[in-house]
């Protein structure tokens, strides 16, 4: 029984492992993914504003520049925000799920160990019994 226990909890920590190895290629897919196109929508967005700024006088340039800069510095740190905040969010979900489904199987294989220590009490109590009679 022992045995069983200790075989099931290893398979829950490879289950768990493995879990974790997918959860960590699929975030470093979607982050690679998210970074190509945040760098593919920063180069169409410079080649528009540098349409723009050749058309501006060279007085007017500065201000407009230093603008853009800031925004698009903030527009970067608030997705890197967000992005985040889901990553974190969907992690903690799924070790929710990992430890509501190990608790499940623990408490699974308790109560098939009571069952079986009571059959195996009875089935003795019976032997015994038998052999006292004898």
């Amino acid at each position: 029984m022992n045995a069983k226990l200790k075989q099931c909890d290893l398979n829950n920590k490879q289950n768990l492992q493995e879990a974790e190895q997918r959860f960590a290629l699929e975030l470093k897919k979607q982050r690679e993914q998210w970074t190509e196109q945040e760098k593919e929508k920063r180069e169409q967005f410079i080649a528009s504003k540098t349409k723009e700024i050749k058309e501006m006088t060279i007085k007017g340039l500065e201000p407009e520049l230093q603008r853009m800069l800031k925004k698009n510095k903030e527009d970067l740190a608030l997705k890197d925000q967000e992005f985040n905040e889901i990553l974190k969010r969907e992690k903690e979900q799924l070790m929710n799920s990992f430890d509501q489904r190990l608790k499940e199987q623990k408490q699974s294989l308790l109560a098939t160990k009571d069952q079986d220590i009571t059959h195996e009490r009875e089935s003795l109590s019976v032997k015994l019994k038998e052999n006292w009679e004898l």
